[in-house]
């Protein structure tokens, strides 16, 4: 499949896990289990209060989450495809900012490179469901048949915490086939991901959201 190139970035926010890419590892396992979430709920095994619970191994949100990162620490945004400018510009200050020894832990920036939001406020990065969990978990429900098709609509951004501010309703969307729309005209912007296909890179494009010309990265 042709990727589209871009700009290395230093220190890079697309690094994968060494056991590979996330999404790639944990993709079918999130299928079968919200598959079986429905079948359970179909059956009146579960209610639709722990269909949507997260803290729930029988519930389908917690696979919405999961099918893109563990539950937590430095891997639930290392690695991850879509990253906007300002939380990669915090990412990279906060690492820049650290003594060379404590940059990197097993090969990849270490924990406290991270801009976690309990230290970081606005300027802390976050993990955001492009189309909100709630939409996802209502069209799970009104077609059931297409779990692969929706889970494909599942998409994830890394963005700071102002920029969560200027989102639309977190359990609303424009345009759930279209998921980036609901970013549209909120001034964010991302930076380009060499792992990106055509279509990916498209999806962002039609809504007005890449970064035009090279990448500006902030200084230390």
């Amino acid at each position: 499949m042709e990727r589209m190139s871009a700009p290395v970035l230093f220190p890079d926010p697309f690094q994968s896990h060494p056991e590979g890419r996330w999404e790639e590892r944990q993709r079918q396992l999130c299928e079968t289990r919200i598959r079986f979430a429905l079948e359970k709920l179909r059956a009146g095994e579960i209610d639709l209060a722990a269909f949507r619970d997260d803290k729930s191994e029988h519930s389908a949100k917690r696979y919405l989450w999961w099918q893109h990162h563990p539950a937590g620490g430095r891997w639930k945004y290392l690695g991850r495809p879509n990253w906007s400018v300002s939380a990669y510009n915090s990412f990279r200050r906060q690492y820049l900012s650290l003594p060379e020894r404590e940059r990197i832990s097993a090969g990849a920036p270490s924990d406290k490179a991270v801009p976690y939001q309990r230290h970081h406020g606005e300027s802390g990065i976050m993990h955001e469901h492009v189309v909100p969990q709630k939409v996802l978990l209502d069209w799970l429900l009104e077609d059931s048949d297409s779990v692969a098709e929706i889970l494909r609509h599942n998409v994830g951004a890394v963005i700071t915490r102002d920029e969560d501010q200027r989102l639309r309703d977190k359990s609303t969307h424009p345009r759930r086939s279209e998921p980036w729309r609901r970013y549209r005209g909120a001034g964010i912007r991302f930076i380009a991901n060499p792992r990106w296909t055509p279509a990916e890179r498209s999806a962002l494009a039609r809504c007005d959201l890449l970064l035009a010309g090279e990448m500006e990265c902030a200084s230390a």
